[in-house]
């Protein structure tokens, strides 16, 4: 039974098959000559495009089977054939009616919005009177800022820096006051204060152009004094 069944469908599926090859010799499209109304031409154009794609997968293999170079070769023409008459039958609807504005695949077009947002306007925007453009905060434009804002160091700074030297000489550093070796707390009256700022003050050179230079002892030195 389930044989019979078999042969049953596939001799109606060879019967569909033999009546559609026929109905598709029969609609051979008829010479562009003949065509008299816009919508006559309109009618054959998709006929065209599917023979167009239906070969284009032949050529790519994308069949049941696999053509040989000769093949292909023929192929490529008829596609070359039906694009020519794809451009004349184009041609011929837009003779017959103007108002035809399809998208013609040879031809490149820009790129237009076809909707629009509710509430926005079609026209061209206006330039604004006034700035309208909002800074944005960055860490690193804020860091070059502040150093292109520094100002070079004047006349004034540099005498000030040099009467705060005068007065470091003029008074005992931390390192002679915290010594425990030759001075306690104790001790720092009188002349042991002056013996430690004279100490100190043959240390420190001075100030020139700006720069302090310190003459650092070595530890032999220090033991010897």
């Amino acid at each position: 039974m389930a044989r019979n069944s078999e042969k049953r469908l596939s001799g109606l599926n060879r019967f569909l098959e033999a009546k559609e090859t026929k109905r598709n010799a029969e609609l051979q499209r008829p010479p562009l000559s003949r065509l008299a109304s816009a919508e006559d031409v309109k009618g054959w154009i998709p006929s065209i495009e599917k023979e167009i794609s239906y070969l284009l997968k032949q050529i790519e293999g994308t069949g049941s089977r696999k053509h040989n170079d000769a093949k292909i070769e023929e192929f490529q023409e008829r596609i070359d054939h039906l694009q020519r008459e794809h451009k004349r039958f184009v041609a011929k609807v837009r003779s017959l009616d103007p108002s035809y504005r399809d998208v013609v695949p040879w031809q490149p077009r820009g790129y237009k919005r076809k909707r629009h947002r509710e509430g926005q306007s079609t026209e061209p925007a206006k330039e604004a009177s006034g700035p309208q453009i909002k800074r944005l905060y960055s860490p690193l434009l804020a860091e070059e800022e502040k150093m292109s804002s520094k100002k070079p160091v004047s006349s004034s700074t540099s005498q000030e820096f040099h009467v705060l030297s005068e007065g470091m000489q003029r008074a005992p550093s931390s390192y002679f006051l915290s010594s425990k070796s030759q001075w306690t707390t104790g001790e720092l009256s009188g002349n042991r204060i002056d013996e430690c700022v004279m100490k100190e003050s043959s240390l420190v050179r001075g100030i020139e152009g700006g720069v302090l230079r310190l003459d650092y002892s070595s530890s032999e030195e220090e033991d010897k004094t």
